[in-house]
């Protein structure tokens, strides 16, 4: 008895620190997905590209720059039912009157899916990391956390993930191509997920080459991932290099509220990006 009760206190003072890193990453992936809310947000070499809030089981609230010269931000509502938006000077700011209509037919997310939704690629780059490495440990906030490093083929990850999207909705195709046929009837083919595979093959090759750099910050005591860094390489026409910063806060303290709205035509501000 005394002997197991060694044993017991050893292995619960080692906690997350004797976790290996690929080990470190996915308990914080499952952490993750047992949320039933947080925020992110996201911005490219300093700028902001985007926010996205989640509230289970199938709530999402994203904000992306708007077109046009007037600027300002589009701020959207996706439940399963319907999708609300507005524009704003800045989010929350300055909005116009809350538009409502039918969800996309592919939705951005599914109840469940925490991981799988289109916004949630950067959880399934954490998770196709490859050679990660515990790199340093510092405090962001008030949280103790630990640094992560590794690389992995950003672009069949992003690819994994629109897979991943198709299939939990229950499709087996990754959409369809449709052309004007010879007698002006429409004709459609499937795409497949291997024809996405195939229109990307030379940024994959490219990219199995040069890899993107990963790092990930992962909080000590809640085992939260706190921040996702991806460092993409010069691409294989020029592309400059880039590097996208995620930053994720408000852990279960994110309440998406539907406005009480009006049908609108289907048609939305469009995002820049």
């Amino acid at each position: 008895m005394a002997l197991a009760l060694l044993l017991a206190l050893v292995m619960g003072c080692r906690g997350r620190s004797a976790l290996n890193p690929q080990e470190m990453a996915m308990d914080s992936l499952a952490n993750m997905m047992r949320l039933r809310s947080y925020r992110l947000e996201m911005e490219m070499d300093g700028n902001f590209i985007g926010a996205m809030e989640f509230q289970a089981p199938g709530r999402y609230r994203f904000v992306t720059p708007a077109s046009g010269p007037e600027g300002g931000v589009v701020e959207t509502i996706w439940t399963v039912e319907y999708m609300y938006f507005r524009r704003c000077r800045a989010e929350r700011d300055g909005c116009e009157e809350w538009q409502k209509q039918p969800p996309t037919p592919i939705p951005l997310g599914a109840p469940g899916s925490v991981s799988v939704y289109v916004p949630g690629w950067p959880l399934t780059l954490l998770e196709l990391a490859q050679d990660l490495r515990v790199t340093g440990r510092q405090v962001i906030g008030k949280q103790q956390v630990v640094q992560l490093q590794g690389h992995l083929n950003h672009v069949r990850a992003f690819l994994e993930n629109v897979r991943r999207l198709y299939t939990k909705l229950g499709h087996e195709n990754m959409g369809q191509r449709c052309t004007q046929g010879p007698g002006g009837q429409r004709e459609c083919q499937p795409i497949t997920f291997q024809d996405l595979l195939d229109q990307q093959k030379q940024a994959i090759d490219h990219y199995e080459a040069h890899p993107a750099t990963i790092r990930a910050w992962l909080g000590q005591d809640d085992g939260l991932l706190h921040q996702l860094e991806l460092e993409i390489p010069p691409g294989p026409s020029g592309e400059r290099q880039v590097t996208i910063k995620t930053r994720y806060v408000r852990f279960q303290g994110v309440e998406i509220n539907i406005p009480p709205v009006f049908f609108a035509p289907p048609a939305s501000p469009a995002p820049s990006r």
